[in-house]
């Protein structure tokens, strides 16, 4: 209301004091500041997703989380006038037809076929977003009862348990391979023939325990804290030799990034240094600037 009283006062002292008032703009009145309000409402969620994607964090397991808690954002929007309504609906249906659908919705033959990049099919996603310690199963068990459709693309529990299973029994027997190939670090000497086959302490807790199912014993674990790091989470279990193989697919997984917009980042503020006043600065010099600039920023303020 505030922002709007300052515009209206703009535009009152602009057509006091103006002589060609036909130019000017009229005042911003109750019912058209009312659907300002509710078009701020609808596309704010919008706004709030691309900043969270676009982040330094970990970003691949907000894929699926954020497309469903947008969805349920824009829907949950009380919308008063008949246009209002009609873009809401709008907008979720073209959320379900954008990211869930596999063939576009209502297609007239002509023209090019819209993009669609039905996440809720991509496996690295679904993975991500599993072996994420905060949701694991949770978002694909959030409820969807709104009218747009969405439901019908979420993957089952079932489904997303098998696959974690797959990926976890392909990843187990590329390690076993893996630790089939390794030679001996050390020589064995006549003191240690009767050790060969005894293993370390330290080795004990990194080894595959076949009888233990990792992936039941993670998803049966409670979640770790909102606030809490994913990334100190499984450095901590790395380091008690725990989940080994589901540590290793949290690596592969949460690695990636949803966007490319950390990385052009990176690109702009290269550029802002290497200007021609600074061109005669070596490429390893520049490079050294970056890295500490980027490991530097939460303790400089950047």
């Amino acid at each position: 209301p505030g922002f709007v009283q300052s515009i209206n006062s703009v535009l009152q002292e602009a057509h006091d004091t103006s002589k060609r008032r036909s130019n000017i703009p009229e005042l911003i009145s109750p019912a058209l500041e009312k659907e300002l309000l509710e078009l701020s409402q609808l596309l704010t969620p919008f706004h709030t997703l691309t900043m969270e994607l676009q982040s330094d964090s970990i970003t691949s397991s907000l894929v699926i989380l954020g497309i469903i808690t947008l969805y349920k954002k824009v829907a949950g929007i009380n919308c008063t006038t008949d246009y209002m309504k009609a873009l809401k609906s709008s907008l979720c249906l073209t959320i379900t037809e954008r990211f869930g659908a596999q063939e576009q919705f209502h297609y007239s033959g002509r023209g090019a076929r819209k993009n669609l990049l039905r996440v809720f099919d991509n496996e690295a996603y679904i993975l991500a977003t599993i072996l994420h310690p905060h949701w694991k199963l949770t978002p694909f068990e959030i409820p969807l009862p709104e009218p747009y459709q969405l439901n019908k693309y979420l993957p089952s529990i079932k489904a997303v348990k098998e696959l974690l299973v797959r990926e976890y029994e392909k990843e187990k027997g590329i390690t076993t391979v893996r630790c089939e190939n390794l030679e001996p670090s050390h020589k064995v000497s006549r003191l240690d023939f009767l050790s060969t086959f005894i293993p370390d302490q330290n080795e004990v807790g990194s080894q595959i325990n076949d009888d233990v199912n990792e992936v039941e014993e993670y998803l049966k674990e409670k979640r770790i804290g909102r606030t809490d790091d994913p990334l100190d989470y499984y450095r901590g279990l790395e380091t008690i030799g725990k989940f080994p193989i589901i540590c290793r697919l949290a690596r592969k997984y949460l690695s990636f990034p949803a966007t490319s917009s950390s990385m052009e980042r990176v690109f702009s503020i290269t550029g802002s240094f290497n200007r021609a006043r600074r061109a005669s600065l070596a490429t390893s010099m520049m490079e050294k600037f970056i890295l500490y600039r980027e490991n530097r920023k939460d303790v400089l303020g950047i």
